[in-house]
């Protein structure tokens, strides 16, 4: 079963307790388009360094890391 590192998420991006790992798991691509949006509009708020990251944690949790 996939286990994920709660702690280092939580740098990325907002994390509640109640929270599954299942519903992370759902919830971190929406985040992923929301940051994407703010980027291509310009956003003050984007991060580009957080967006990269929070992609490459997202991906290695699919492979299974």
């Amino acid at each position: 079963m996939l286990q994920i590192d709660r702690q280092a998420l939580s740098l990325l991006m907002p994390v509640w307790p109640h929270e599954t790992d299942a519903e992370l798991m759902a919830i971190i691509p929406k985040t992923l388009a929301a940051m994407r949006r703010r980027g291509l509009d310009g956003n003050w708020a984007y991060d580009k360094a957080r967006h990269a990251n929070l992609l490459a944690f997202y991906e290695a949790l699919k492979r299974g890391r």
